[in-house]
C-alpha cells in the first residue's frame, strides 16, 4: 500500500497523467475534424485532402526547426510553451469550425470567398496545432522522460511501452466517444465540448508539468545541446585541431589566445533567432535524407510509407470518405477503436513471433505474404536471411 502511493505522488504518474489528457484531446480533435471537414464540403474530398497535405508537408519541413527551438529553450518553459500553444490552438480551430456550422445553418449559401477564408484559417490552426504537439513530443517522450528514469535503460523502456499503451488507449476511447457526441448530439455541440475540453485540459496539464519539473531535479540541469551539423564535423574539427596544435609549437602566444576563445562566455545574441539558422535547419533536413538513402532499408521504409498511404492510415481522409459512403461518426469511432485493439495485441505478440520466425519472415507475414516454409524457432537471423 506504500509503494502504491508513493507511484502515485511520485513524478511517474504524473508524467503519465498528463500524457494521457494530451493524448486524449489530440486523439479527440483529429479524429472529430475529418466529420467537420466533410460537412463543411460534402461535395468533394478536396478539402480534407489538402488538410491532410499541409500537415505532412508542414511536419517535413519545419520539424527540424523545432528540434533545435527545443535544443536552445529550457526545459520548463519548452513544455508550457508547447502545451498550452497545443490546446490553444484546438480551441481556437474548434471555435472557428462551430462558427462555420453557424453561419452555414443561418445564412445558407455563403460567398465563396468567405468559406475559403474559413477553410485557410481552420487549415493553418490545425497545422499550428499538430506542430506544437510535435515539439510537446520532442521535449517529453524524447527528454524529460530520460531524466525522469534517471538514465536507466530498463525503466526507459517501460516507461517508453506505457506511454505507446496509453497513446493506443485514447486511440480505443476518444474516438468512440467522439463519434457517440457528434452522432447524437450533433457536430455543433460536439465542437463546443472539443473547445471547453481542451480548455479544461490545458489547466491540468500545466500542474502536472509543474509537480513533475519540481519532483525531478535533473530537469533543472542544463541542457547539452549539440546541433546535427556540428556532429556531422567532429571529423574536420579534430583536423583543425591537430593542425592548430602544430601552429601553437610555432608560435607559443596563440595557445593563450586559443584558450581565451575557448572560455569567453557566449555573446547575448547565440540564442536569437537569424536566417541563417532557419537555412541550416533545411541543411539538416537535406542531410537527413541523405543518412537515410545511404541505409540499406531505404526502399523498405519507403515501401512501408507507401504501406500507411494506402490502407494503414486511418486519418482525416480515410474519414471523410467513409463518411461520405453513409457510415455515421459512432460507426466510425467504434472502428477506430477495434483497430487499435488489434495495435494493442500486436505489441504482445510482435515479440513471439519474431522469435520464432525471424525479424525479416516477420516482416513479410506482416505485408500478407507468405512466410514459407515453417521455421525452426532456434534459427538466427541470419539463417533466416538466406533462406529468403
Amino acid at each position: 500500500m506504500a509503494k502504491v502511493k508513493e507511484w502515485l505522488t511520485g513524478p511517474s504518474c504524473s508524467i503519465y497523467s498528463c500524457h494521457f489528457l494530451a493524448s486524449w484531446s489530440g486523439r479527440m480533435f483529429a479524429f472529430s475534424l475529418g466529420l467537420f471537414l466533410i460537412d463543411v464540403s460534402p461535395d468533394s474530398l478536396q478539402l480534407t485532402a489538402t488538410h491532410g497535405l499541409c500537415i505532412g508537408a508542414a511536419v517535413l519541413l519545419l520539424a527540424s526547426l523545432l528540434g533545435d527551438w527545443v535544443d536552445r529553450t529550457p526545459r520548463l518553459k519548452a513544455a508550457l510553451m508547447s502545451m498550452i500553444l497545443q490546446n490553444c490552438l484546438m480551441t481556437s480551430c474548434a471555435g472557428v469550425l462551430l462558427l462555420l456550422l453557424v453561419l452555414q445553418s443561418e445564412l445558407g449559401t455563403m460567398i465563396s470567398w468567405l468559406r475559403h477564408l474559413f477553410f485557410a484559417i481552420i487549415i493553418s490552426l490545425s497545422v499550428s496545432s499538430r506542430l506544437m504537439k510535435v515539439a510537446r513530443v520532442i521535449v517529453v517522450e524524447r527528454d524529460w522522460i530520460v531524466e525522469i528514469s534517471k538514465k536507466d535503460e530498463d525503466h526507459l523502456a517501460v516507461m517508453t511501452s506505457t506511454f505507446r499503451r496509453i497513446d493506443l488507449l485514447t486511440k480505443i476511447l476518444a474516438p468512440i466517444v467522439t463519434g457517440q457526441i457528434m452522432t447524437y448530439a450533433g457536430l455543433k455541440i460536439g465542437a463546443g465540448f472539443i473547445a471547453v475540453w481542451s480548455l479544461t485540459s490545458l489547466g491540468a496539464e500545466f500542474w502536472l508539468i509543474r509537480r513533475v519539473y519540481s519532483f525531478v531535479p535533473a530537469l533543472r540541469s542544463k541542457k547539452i545541446a549539440t546541433r546535427f551539423s556540428e556532429k556531422n564535423n567532429d571529423q574536420n574539427r579534430e583536423a583543425t585541431e591537430k593542425l592548430q596544435d602544430k601552429e601553437v609549437e610555432k608560435e607559443p602566444d596563440r595557445e593563450y589566445r586559443r584558450d581565451a576563445e575557448h572560455t569567453q562566455p557566449p555573446r547575448a545574441d547565440d540564442n536569437k533567432c537569424s536566417p541563417w539558422r532557419v537555412l541550416d535547419s533545411f541543411l539538416v533536413l537535406y542531410r537527413g535524407f541523405r543518412t537515410y538513402m545511404s541505409y540499406e532499408v531505404k526502399w523498405a521504409g519507403f515501401g512501408l510509407a507507401c504501406l500507411y498511404l494506402t490502407v494503414l492510415g486511418f486519418d482525416g481522409i480515410t474519414v471523410g470518405y467513409a463518411t461520405t459512403q453513409g457510415l455515421s461518426g459512432s460507426v466510425l469511432g467504434i472502428m477506430v477503436g477495434v483497430g487499435a485493439v488489434f495495435g494493442i495485441l500486436a505489441t504482445f505478440a510482435y515479440p513471439y513471433i519474431v522469435r520464432c520466425l525471424g525479424l525479416p519472415r516477420t516482416g513479410v507475414l506482416a505485408l500478407g505474404l507468405q512466410p514459407g516454409p515453417l521455421c525452426n524457432p532456434n534459427m538466427d537471423l541470419k539463417q533466416s536471411r538466406a533462406m529468403h
